[in-house]
């Protein structure tokens, strides 16, 4: 319970260009939640896949989160212990779940950016959520924008809580869906 109310410390102090507490996960889920309750295609299992889910983490604080898919059975992911390597059963684990690919980019380019989510596997959590400049350690959705970011200078990330990469940037695990330079390949809700 600690280190649930250090992150939610973090996240309230590390608010300074926005009142992000305004901008609730509630609120950013309305904005990208398909009209229908049924999968868009089928569950994400190709190598460089984005994963982001608005549920609550540990049904307590709305911080959503996201991944990248590694192959049909993982996943590269930002956690508390770091970046690990995690199951790719989202569709059974979590209650809302969309899949993204990243427009005008080929597979090879999604396996490039899986293969550098990889390479950053037990590097420890970034609780700096203002600075995705930093390459030792991650956060969730920092991990997923750097992958694609640092291979092919594309940019994730909306403007809704500064610009990731800059001074004073942070990327929301929704804004990813939101962004214009991905399309969803997914989305169910359980």
């Amino acid at each position: 319970m600690k280190k649930i109310m250090i992150v939610f410390l973090c996240i309230i102090f590390m608010c300074n260009n926005i009142d992000a507490l305004s901008i609730s996960n509630k609120s950013l889920f309305k904005r990208v939640r398909p009209k229908k309750k049924t999968s868009i295609k089928y569950y994400p299992r190709t190598k460089g896949s984005i994963l982001v889910t608005p549920d609550l983490f540990k049904n307590i604080l709305p911080l959503g989160h996201a991944a990248i898919v590694y192959n049909a059975q993982f996943v590269y992911e930002a956690t508390n212990k770091g970046v690990v390597r995690g199951l790719n059963n989202w569709n059974i684990t979590k209650k809302r779940v969309f899949g993204l690919r990243v427009k005008n980019l080929s597979n090879n380019a999604h396996s490039k950016a899986a293969n550098y989510a990889k390479r950053q596997a037990k590097k420890k959590y970034n609780f700096n959520y203002y600075n995705t400049r930093i390459r030792k350690k991650f956060y969730c959705s920092h991990l997923i924008f750097a992958s694609f970011y640092d291979l092919f200078k594309v940019n994730l990330d909306t403007k809704l809580f500064g610009l990731a990469g800059k001074r004073n940037g942070a990327i929301h695990p929704l804004e990813l869906v939101l962004s214009k330079k991905t399309k969803k390949v997914y989305y169910n809700e359980r």
